[in-house]
């Protein structure tokens, strides 16, 4: 008899920040940094999320188990290239929610959705999502998605297999220095840290092709019963002031007619005492 197991794998898209120069650092009156013309990409700790989805359905035929997954984002359309590429890359649904909030610093609002999704619209025994994104930082959202989902929460996840045991999975986080490995039975929040090797692959032409009569999934807030004033009106957060954090380094400029002057300076006055040492 073959085993069944949902998988609900969240993700975001968020801009490129390392593309941004420092004069593109402007904080604008109602406390935003104009990213529009940045260019987007997964959210690294999602991107191993979903890598990770990935890996569990390549070895889900040769466990005897029917494993589907569902990658779940919320949001506007710029998703919609990443949700097509997961549907070719054999994910069985790509769904966005759409929502147009400000959500980098809602974490509330952000589980809230994903909780009324899983409870109206699935039956996935397994949530997988990254630790934080860029935009916001705050770390709490999958905290908060296990507190309303009432079951337990992995944090720093590196790597999950299908176990032996029927209906669980092998999962490996971290602790300080600790490597820590235990067997779970769903239902559990999984939230991925810094996984190794976890870039998600890339669809072929064919696997497109194959898959390009599968649509996106867009629910609204009000398929859930949901309304935006109400997601912004619970945040428990307040933007006081967004600044840019300055590093700044000393340094000494070495002088010397030529190269090798300067060299002879920089060993006598910096480097000379630390070899002897």
């Amino acid at each position: 008899m073959q085993n069944s197991m949902d998988i609900l794998v969240c993700f975001k898209v968020v801009p490129d920040l390392d593309m941004m120069s420092a004069g593109d650092w402007v904080v604008t009156g109602h406390s935003q940094v104009d990213t529009g013309f940045v260019p987007t990409i997964l959210n690294p700790y999602d991107e191993s999320a979903l890598e990770l989805g990935l890996k569990l359905k390549d070895c889900s035929n040769g466990n005897q188990v029917d494993l589907k997954l569902t990658a779940l984002t919320i949001g506007t359309n710029r998703s919609h290239k990443v949700l097509k590429n997961l549907i070719a890359l054999k994910y069985d649904h790509g769904v966005r929610v759409d929502c147009g909030l400000d959500l980098r610093f809602n974490a509330s609002a952000v589980a809230a959705v994903i909780h009324q999704y899983m409870k109206n619209k699935s039956n996935h025994q397994v949530l997988l999502c990254g630790s934080q994104s860029n935009e916001g930082d705050n770390g709490k959202t999958p905290l908060l998605v296990a507190e309303r989902l009432g079951v337990p929460c992995i944090t720093a996840v590196i790597n999950v297999k299908l176990s032996e045991q029927q209906g669980c999975l092998d999962v490996t986080s971290t602790i300080d220095d600790w490597v820590i490995a235990q067997t779970v039975k769903p239902p559990v929040v999984l939230v991925v840290g810094n996984a190794p090797n976890t870039y998600i692959r890339v669809p072929t032409l064919k696997d497109k092709m194959n898959s390009s009569h599968k649509e996106v999934e867009v629910y609204s807030l009000k398929d859930f019963g949901m309304e935006e004033q109400a997601l912004e009106v619970a945040n428990d957060v307040e933007i006081i002031e967004l600044f840019q954090e300055r590093q700044e380094r000393s340094g000494v400029f070495i002088q010397g007619r030529t190269s090798a002057e300067k060299a002879d300076v920089f060993y006598e006055e910096y480097l000379m005492k630390r070899v002897k040492t």
